[in-house]
């Protein structure tokens, strides 16, 4: 993939989530999506294809959002994170993801996020 916009990175993260275990995600329309860019039975995640890292707001207001859909949240940035959003992903237990499009890789920032690249995202069960 030699470039990608917003909507190709919110398909791309919806892939990510296949990759890792997860079944029935559908990227949200692209309008009214509810605060979520991906979402499945059990995990909402939001997706910035921006060049600046991800602020904490933004962190803060995916976890809201699972927090009242009694999903676990998720969070694909291009551009990485502020060292308070990866503080606060972290205190939450939050996977907070970095993607390279042209590599077609994903990183992980947060302890949670370390552990669905090893084992998948987490089962109701773990």
């Amino acid at each position: 993939m030699a470039s990608c916009n917003d909507r190709q990175a919110e398909f791309l993260a919806r892939d990510w989530m296949l990759f890792l275990g997860e079944s029935g995600c559908q990227v949200s329309p692209a309008t009214r999506d509810g605060g979520a860019d991906v979402v499945s039975n059990r995990f909402v995640a939001e997706v910035k294809h921006h060049a600046a890292p991800v602020g904490p707001a933004l962190v803060r207001q995916i976890f809201g959002v699972a927090t009242a859909e009694g999903k676990v949240p998720l969070f694909f940035s291009l551009s990485g994170y502020s060292s308070a959003s990866i503080e606060f992903g972290e205190r939450v237990k939050m996977a907070l993801f970095v993607y390279d499009f042209t590599q077609g890789t994903l990183d992980a920032k947060t302890p949670a996020a370390e552990l669905a690249l090893l084992k998948g995202l987490p089962s109701p069960s773990r």
